[in-house]
């Protein structure tokens, strides 16, 4: 090999390890820590979701499996409920909703940003005399949303557990102990720990 040759080989390494670098520093997770709260016992389910800044669209996309690369971690405590307290981590989900008409400030708190209809987070669930129950359901009442009720209100924010005690949510942005058969429960809060503005993608 002449000199020619190695330069040119030095330069191909050169240029490749810098897009590696580059790439690996536009590569930013953004974690959000949410609460969820039942405005009728003391049932809380308190967590975090980190995702891979670079692959979470914005507006946030509505369904995302697991397994997909965007979703880095979550994590959920469940206390205070009547049945299915514990801790649960992703592999105890098959899925999240994330969901907004609007473009959202990721680096802020979500709820209670404006969307095309009610603000971030609104939503009708865990309201005393207006759940149905599935009779289906074999650990007790199966809490349903109302219906006619609001509805998707410009957005959610739900996880769906595959467990026997997982929460699973089952209406928009509330969450459910015990696999759907415990304490309705309302997100309250969805904030960044970790600030980092994602881009809005053009259509």
């Amino acid at each position: 090999m002449n000199k020619s040759s190695r330069l040119i080989g030095v330069l191909v390494m050169a240029v490749c390890g810098a897009a590696t670098l580059a790439t690996q520093a536009l590569a930013v997770p953004i974690q959000f820590q949410f609460s969820f709260a039942s405005p009728d016992t003391p049932a809380r389910a308190n967590g975090t979701i980190t995702f891979e800044s670079t692959l979470l669209p914005n507006p946030p996309p509505n369904s995302i499996l697991t397994s997909d690369p965007s979703i880095l971690e979550l994590n959920v405590v469940v206390t205070g409920a009547s049945a299915g307290n514990g801790t649960f981590g992703l592999a105890d989900f098959s899925s999240i909703d994330f969901l907004s008409d609007l473009a959202m400030d990721y680096s802020r708190e979500l709820v209670g940003q404006p969307t095309l209809q009610n603000p971030w987070g609104t939503t009708d669930a865990c309201g005393a005399g207006d759940m149905a129950a599935d009779p289906a359901s074999a650990g007790g009442p199966h809490l349903k949303g109302p219906a006619p009720g609001l509805g998707g209100t410009g957005g959610d924010f739900n996880l769906f557990g595959v467990g026997p005690t997982t929460p699973s949510g089952e209406w928009y942005f509330s969450l459910y102990a015990n696999a759907g058969t415990a304490d309705c429960m309302i997100l309250t809060s969805m904030r960044p720990t970790n600030v980092r503005q994602v881009p809005v993608l053009d259509a």
